[in-house]
């Protein structure tokens, strides 16, 4: 015989403080109660949160990201080096040379364009569409542009 539970509306929605002391006391193998009293959080802390951003930010509290010449974080492959030193305008620009192609991202801010753009870059070096020459040429091109 199964336990009857309590119906949808009338169960209580745990707070975060009770669901963070419960996942910590499950981690320290020591009772809720030993630590609920102790878990503090600020008002402005996000709850229940763990995308990738959270992800994002322990590798590069790890160190595993660099800041680029242009002092954005960077993975610190070829592709992110050679784009480091590019503003985020330029580094659309230059990505779309390198891709021969159309903007498809304009609806965009330029950081997620950059972003995008320099992933399809990076898709496209591994598929062996074009070699690093050409995204070196194309960044060449809008440093040349920009010189001006």
């Amino acid at each position: 015989m199964t336990k009857p539970t309590k119906p949808a509306a009338t169960r209580k929605k745990k707070t975060a403080r009770e669901q963070i002391a419960a996942v910590l006391a499950k981690d320290l193998d020591i009772p809720v109660e030993d630590v609920a009293n102790h878990v503090k959080i600020s008002p402005a802390a996000p709850t229940g949160y763990n995308g990738p951003m959270l992800a994002l930010r322990d590798r590069i509290r790890e160190h595993k990201y660099q800041k680029a010449a242009n002092g954005q974080p960077s993975c610190g492959d070829e592709v992110a080096q050679a784009l480091g030193q590019l503003e985020p305008h330029e580094v659309i620009e230059a990505c779309l040379i390198a891709l021969d192609t159309e903007n498809p991202y304009t609806h965009l801010n330029i950081g997620q364009q950059s972003m995008n753009l320099r992933n399809k870059v990076r898709g496209a070096l591994k598929r062996g569409e074009f070699g690093m020459g050409v995204l070196n040429e194309a960044i060449e091109v809008v440093i040349e542009k920009h010189a001006d």
